[in-house]
C-alpha cells in the first residue's frame, strides 16, 4: 500500500477504540491497538521507521476491529498477536519457567520437583539452580521421610520399596508410620521452603558431626556440602520492595534486545518479600529490530493479558505507548522508572537476569537446565564400540 492508500483506508475508520492488523494476500503481517482507529492508523502514512515503512509497502489491506473499550483492544491484541505471530510484531514465546517444589494433596503428600504443580498442591518457589533444589530436596527426604513415589506405585504396596530401605521415605503406604506423624514431617518440610532453614540445617549439622566422631570423614564431607547448600538456599529473601503499604504486588522488568531475539527477565515481589523470579523471549522484527521500550510494552500487553496486573511496575526505562500508559493507570497499576535506592537496585537485578545466558543456544540451554548445570558450551560425543578393531563392547 502507499500513502494515499492508507490515508484513504483510514478515512472509513471509526473514532473509536480498536484493534486493526495489516495483512498482505496470505498472512497477517502486524496486528496494533489503538484509542481511536482513524487517527492511528492515518500515521501509518508516514512511517516511523523503515521496519514499519516496509511493512506498509508489502500490505495489501487494513482489518479493524471496534471494541467497547481501551482494555479489550489491549486483550485483542495480545491474542491476536499469539494467534497470527505477525512477522513485524515483537512476540512473546513460550516461557522458560523455573523449577518449583510441590507437595501434593493427597492423604499422604508426595514432595517433587515440576514445572506444573498439580490442583490443589502446595507449590514453593521458583528456583533458578535445579541442582541446588535436588540437594535440597534429597536432603529433606532423608530427614524426614517424605515419600517422592508416583501414585501408582503408592497404592496396594504390602512391604516398603527401596526408598524406605535406602532412608528416604518412612513407607505411610505399609502403615511403617502413622498419619499423624508423618503429617508433622511434611508440615516440617514446609516451614524450611517458608524460610526456616534450621529445620533442615541443624539436623545435617548434628549429622554432620556425628560422622566426624566416627571418623568417616567421606560421609562428613558429603553431609557438608549439602549442610552449605541448605544454609545459602533462602540466602536474598530480606526485603525487597519498600514501596507504600498498598502495593502488595510489585513486578521488576528488565530486558535485552540481540538481534532477533528479546530476553524480559521478571521479578516478582509480595509484601515486600521477591517471591518468583522469571525470563521470556520474545521474537522482534528482522528488520530494523527494536528498542527496549518497544520490548517492554510488547511483554507487558501480552504476559499480563491472562495474568493478574501487579500494583506497581519497576521499569529500566519508559515505553513510548500512550493506549498502554492510559490502561495501566485505568488498572491502578503505578509505573516506575527508579533512579536510586532499593528500588533501582531491583532493577539493575532484572537487567542481570535478563542477560544471563545471552547468546546461548536453545538447545544447549535446554541440556543445561535438565542436567542441573548453569551453562552448557559443547555436546561431545565418544565411539566406544571397540579399541582398534580389538576389545570389542
Amino acid at each position: 500500500m502507499d500513502r494515499a492508500s492508507v490515508r484513504e483506508r483510514a478515512n472509513d475508520l471509526p473514532r473509536e477504540p480498536g484493534v486493526y492488523q495489516f495483512r498482505d494476500d496470505d498472512a497477517t503481517l502486524y496486528v496494533g491497538k489503538a484509542v481511536d482507529l482513524r487517527d492511528r492508523v492515518r500515521s501509518y502514512a508516514d512511517p516511523r521507521s523503515r521496519r514499519i515503512a516496509r511493512m506498509v509497502e508489502r500490505s495489501v489491506e487494513i482489518e479493524p476491529a471496534v471494541t467497547e473499550t481501551e482494555t479489550q483492544a489491549l486483550l485483542l491484541e495480545a491474542n491476536l498477536i499469539k494467534r497470527h505471530s505477525p512477522r513485524y510484531n515483537v512476540r512473546l514465546k513460550d516461557d522458560k519457567s523455573y523449577p518449583l517444589v510441590q507437595l501434593t494433596d493427597h492423604e499422604f503428600p508426595r514432595i517433587e520437583i515440576t514445572r506444573d504443580p498439580d490442583p490443589g498442591a502446595t507449590a514453593f518457589g521458583p528456583y533458578t539452580e535445579r541442582g541446588r533444589v535436588e540437594t535440597v530436596v534429597k536432603a529433606l527426604r532423608e530427614v524426614y521421610g517424605v515419600r517422592g513415589c508416583s501414585d501408582h506405585k503408592f497404592a496396594g504396596r504390602e512391604r516398603p520399596c527401596l526408598d524406605h530401605d535406602i532412608g528416604l521415605c518412612t513407607a505411610p503406604c505399609t502403615g511403617e508410620i502413622g498419619g499423624e506423624e508423618y503429617l508433622g514431617d511434611v508440615e516440617s518440610v514446609e516451614r524450611f521452603f517458608e524460610g526456616s532453614a534450621g529445620i533442615l540445617a541443624d539436623p545435617l549439622r548434628r549429622e554432620m558431626e556425628r560422622a566426624t566422631e566416627a571418623k568417616n570423614f567421606e560421609r562428613a564431607a558429603n553431609v557438608r556440602d549439602r549442610l552449605a547448600v541448605v544454609e545459602t538456599f533462602h540466602e536474598g529473601g530480606g526485603r525487597a520492595v519498600t514501596a507504600g503499604t498498598d502495593e502488595r504486588r510489585v513486578d521488576v522488568l528488565g530486558a535485552v534486545v540481540e538481534s532477533e531475539r528479546a530476553t524480559v527477565a521478571r521479578l516478582h515481589s509480595e509484601d515486600g518479600q521477591l517471591v518468583e523470579r522469571d525470563r521470556h523471549t520474545l521474537s522482534v522484527p528482522d528488520e530494523d529490530g527494536a528498542d527496549m521500550g518497544s520490548v517492554l510494552a510488547a511483554f507487558v500487553v501480552q504476559y499480563y493479558a491472562e495474568r493478574t496486573l501487579p500494583d506497581a511496575l519497576l521499569l529500566p526505562e519508559r515505553f513510548d505507548d500512550n493506549e498502554l500508559d492510559s490502561w495501566l493507570d485505568n488498572e491502578g497499576v503505578a509505573v516506575r522508572v527508579p533512579g536510586a535506592g532499593r528500588e533501582a537496585t531491583l532493577v539493575e537485578l532484572a537487567l542481570k537476569n535478563a542477560r544471563r545466558g545471552r547468546g546461548q543456544a536453545d538447545g544447549t540451554a535446554a541440556l543445561a537446565d535438565a542436567l542441573g548445570l548453569s551453562s552448557a558450551t559443547r555436546i561431545e560425543g565418544f565411539d566406544v564400540s571397540h579399541a582398534q578393531g580389538r576389545a570389542a563392547v
